[in-house]
C-alpha cells in the first residue's frame, strides 16, 4: 500500500517539481515505506528508503527555503537513520 502511495506521489512531484506539498508528500511516503520495511525485518531497505527521504528533504529545502516543517523533517529523518544504523 505504501509503495503504491509512493508511486502516485512520485508522479505528482514529477508533474510539478515546484509543488512543495507534493514533494513533502513524497518525502512522507518514503518514511512510511521505511517503517514498513523495518517491520518486515528488512533493515537495509528501510535505510535505503530513509536515505531517499533525506535527499528529497534536502532538495525541498533548496527549492523552498528553510521552512520550519522541512527543518523538523530533516531532524527526524537524520535521527531515524542514526537509530537504524546503530541497530543493524
Amino acid at each position: 500500500l505504501y509503495a503504491d502511495s509512493r508511486q502516485i506521489a512520485e508522479r505528482l512531484a514529477q508533474l510539478d517539481p515546484d509543488n512543495a506539498a507534493w514533494r513533502r508528500t513524497l518525502f512522507v511516503s518514503h518514511v512510511k515505506v521505511s517503517s514498513a520495511r523495518l517491520a518486515e525485518g528488512k533493515g537495509d531497505l528501510a535505510i535505503e528508503a530513509l536515505v531517499s527521504a533525506e535527499q528529497l528533504n534536502s532538495e525541498l529545502i533548496k527549492r523552498v527555503g528553510e521552512h520550519p516543517q522541512f527543518l523538523k523533517d530533516r531532524e527526524f529523518v537524520r535521527a531515524e537513520l542514526a537509530r537504524l544504523r546503530a541497530m543493524l
